[in-house]
């Protein structure tokens, strides 16, 4: 009688091993010589410096603070990573410099980006009585539609009327007239100068990313980043590389999704073919 051999051969189905797709983090490329080009390292007078920056100042020339630019980079290396991560979960941000030479630099990144602003004037109330806002928003949507589709049945004076309404409301809250709930987080552009939105933004709860000058508090905010709140060189450095991070942030989630559809497409036809239980791993006895 001949032996008889039995091999046991297994099906392992590999769609459902998950591969975990590593996500690529931003370089930081920024260099203490690049914020140097840029005036970065310029403070106020030392007669106005603030006692919580004595150790973010390296010393001073012609009266002039001059910021230690390694404690700044350091600073902004972590802010970035963080806008990274809001980027990654898609959260709302409200950028607010009102300062007149920014304006245009402050609407121009925030475009970009998909950040709401407030570049003029800081409106009290915005943040602490938003919900009487939304109100504002909702009259100022439908006194438009009905410029625009009924403007003929509406008498000169009452135009003329409406028309003053909505360019009082664009003038203060074109960047954020679709901002339907509060942001999860404000970028200010000198804490100093913006006081009270920091203030608002505190009692609501807001973190806060500010670019703090030798003559502000370093406390006032969640994430400082010691810098020149003047030049405008060195506001739109430091505001390019919150933007990028916050871009390259909303990227990574773009990729990770595409990979898991194209990994669940291939776990769907690769099920019809390939014999699996709830183990994903099936014996079958040969005979031999």
């Amino acid at each position: 009688p001949s032996s008889r051999t039995t091999l046991k051969i297994y099906y392992v189905n590999s769609s459902k091993v998950k591969k975990k797709k590593k996500k690529m983090k931003k370089q930081f490329n920024i260099t203490v010589q690049d914020l140097i080009e840029v005036g970065t390292q310029f403070g106020h007078r030392d007669s106005s410096l603030h006692p919580s920056m004595y150790d973010y100042v390296y010393g001073t020339s012609n009266g002039v603070c001059i910021l230690d630019l390694d404690k700044t980079l350091d600073r902004l290396r972590k802010v970035s990573e963080l806008m990274e991560t809001m980027g990654e979960k898609k959260k709302t941000v409200l950028l607010i410099g009102t300062k007149e030479h920014i304006r245009n630099l402050i609407e121009e990144i925030a475009q970009s980006v998909g950040f709401f602003y407030i570049n003029k004037r800081w409106s009290p109330g915005t943040l602490t009585n938003f919900k009487t806002l939304l109100d504002v928003f909702r009259k100022y949507n439908n006194i438009k539609t009905q410029l625009e589709s009924d403007k003929n049945k509406i008498e000169n004076k009452n135009v003329t009327k409406y028309k003053r309404k909505i360019n009082k409301i664009e003038s203060l809250f074109t960047g954020i007239n679709k901002m339907n709930e509060l942001p999860d987080l404000v970028i200010i552009v000198d804490v100093k100068h913006e006081s009270k939105a920091l203030l608002e933004a505190k009692k609501c709860k807001i973190p806060i990313i500010g670019i703090v000058d030798s003559d502000s508090d370093f406390n006032s905010c969640d994430y400082p980043i010691p810098g020149n709140d003047d030049s405008t060189k060195s506001i739109n450095i430091i505001l390019k590389e919150l933007q990028e991070a916050y871009t390259h942030g909303i990227k990574n989630t773009v990729s990770v999704r595409k990979t898991n559809f194209r990994e669940s497409s291939e776990s769907k036809y690769s099920n019809s073919s390939t014999p699996s239980d709830k183990k994903d791993i099936k014996s079958d006895n040969t005979t031999i």
